[in-house]
């Protein structure tokens, strides 16, 4: 549940972002907080006490605009920190966030300053199908859409795995276990997944991923998706990095149980990446 501190830094966010006339949309863990957790009263989520969001800006200094406005204006709510994007608010909720529209370089990447770099691949697309949901009494909100948000998970472990970060892709899973929880899902599955299931291509469980899959790939084209062909041939590997990855993040207490747990997976990635061909080929539509 949102607790006092978090709507708090959303309304100063937004408060700021909208006199400076920056477009701006909630993606990482918090999108999937707002957009299926808290949405659909499902528990046990990677905990997550920071906020992710995306910003359009045109220029670097659009963007030092920015960063002076939200830290140097007195009685401003944010403190900066001693990374160029990461902010504290009065709170003490951190806040990031991840310029793009115009500094990024052709292949998705942006390169702070400092020499650091981050991918910001799919972030138009993103936020040109995002949603807006109401987040307390008269507070509105632009989110990543699911769909969008998986491919986002994708790009950033794509990204972020060579430091040993994980959660993106648990992140993933987590979406491709609980997509199902969304309205209509039993209706959706027997009349678009009706083929595939019926073949034993998937089983029911795995239903869910194949949507979600489906989903991606009927609102997001090649530029997006093409860069993630590698990682996704990855999926199908039952001791790839990815699963592997994946099961860091469970308890696992015998070899057995870890055996089930991979399958699991396996099964769920391998759903999605049908989903994914599934969609592009114009499945369910």
């Amino acid at each position: 549940m949102l607790q006092p501190a978090d709507l708090a830094l959303i309304r100063d966010l937004l408060a700021v972002l909208g006199e400076s006339g920056v477009p701006c949309f909630l993606i990482g863990a918090g999108a999937r907080v707002l957009g299926l957790d808290e949405r659909f009263g499902i528990s046990g989520a990677r905990a997550t006490l920071d906020w992710d969001f995306a910003v359009r800006v045109g220029s670097w200094e659009e963007w030092r605009l920015l960063h002076e406005r939200l830290v140097s204006v007195e009685g401003m709510p944010f403190q900066a920190t001693g990374s160029p994007h990461r902010f504290r608010h009065r709170e003490g909720r951190l806040l990031d966030l991840v310029p793009y529209g115009g500094l990024e370089d052709p292949a998705g990447s942006l390169e702070w300053p400092d020499g650091s770099r981050m991918s910001v691949w799919g972030f138009d697309e993103a936020a040109d199908r995002c949603e807006m949901l109401e987040v307390a009494p008269g507070l509105h909100l632009q989110v990543a859409c699911l769909p969008s948000l998986a491919l986002l998970k994708l790009h950033g472990y794509l990204d972020r795995r060579a430091r040993g970060v994980r959660h993106d892709i648990q992140d993933l899973d987590w979406l491709l276990r609980h997509y199902d929880a969304l309205p209509a899902h039993e209706d959706r599955a027997q009349s678009e997944l009706r083929e595939p299931l019926l073949a034993g291509e998937i089983e029911y469980s795995e239903a869910g991923a194949m949507l979600l899959g489906s989903d991606a790939a009927r609102m997001h084209g090649p530029t997006v998706l093409e860069p993630l062909a590698g990682l996704l041939a990855e999926l199908g590997d039952p001791y790839g990095r990815p699963v592997q990855d994946v099961l860091q993040a469970r308890r696992i207490v015998d070899e057995a149980q870890e055996e089930e747990l991979r399958a699991r997976v396996l099964a769920r990635f391998r759903a999605f990446r049908h989903g994914l061909a599934f969609g592009s080929e114009g499945g369910g539509a």
